[in-house]
């Protein structure tokens, strides 16, 4: 009978599973769980002032996810902020009128899913005008509401 041979292949079970968590992706992971870490001990406020900042960054996240995946397909919108500011004007209206705030949040939401609509249904309809043209009519109409 052959002895099989104890390798470190057998021992993981997989070559490429061993090499999976070495890839250059998780060793930049593990080097930033390092740094915050060491950077955790080196400053008792670390984890507090970064907290602060994520709440910054959540902000201009609910912006930036969306227009990434309009970049992507190719197009641009540059009616964002106008856009953006809309919904806000719509949530508060909404919440002086009486509405919860769930509510208006959700008024905000559906003002913002409206605006997003109809640029994509002009965008639909006028194949032959492009999509920085719908979007620069769409900023004034957006921002003149608001």
């Amino acid at each position: 009978m052959m002895q099989k041979k104890l390798t470190a292949e057998r021992i993981s079970g997989n070559k490429k599973s061993g090499r999976f968590f070495l890839q250059w992706e998780f060793i930049l992971f593990y080097i930033l769980i390092g740094v915050n870490i060491m950077n955790s001990f080196l400053s008792p406020h670390y984890f507090s002032g970064m907290m602060g900042q994520m709440s910054d960054i959540l902000g201009k996240s609910f912006i930036v996810f969306p227009m990434t995946f309009i970049i992507l397909l190719g197009d641009i919108d540059i009616s964002v902020a106008s856009t953006a500011a809309l919904s806000a004007v719509m949530m508060g209206v909404a919440f002086q009128a009486g509405f919860p705030m769930p509510l208006a949040l959700l008024v905000c939401l559906g003002v913002g899913s409206l605006c997003g609509f109809i640029n994509g249904w002009l965008l639909i309809k006028f194949k032959e005008i492009s999509a920085v043209i719908v979007t620069l009519a769409t900023i004034s109409i957006y921002r003149g509401i608001a």
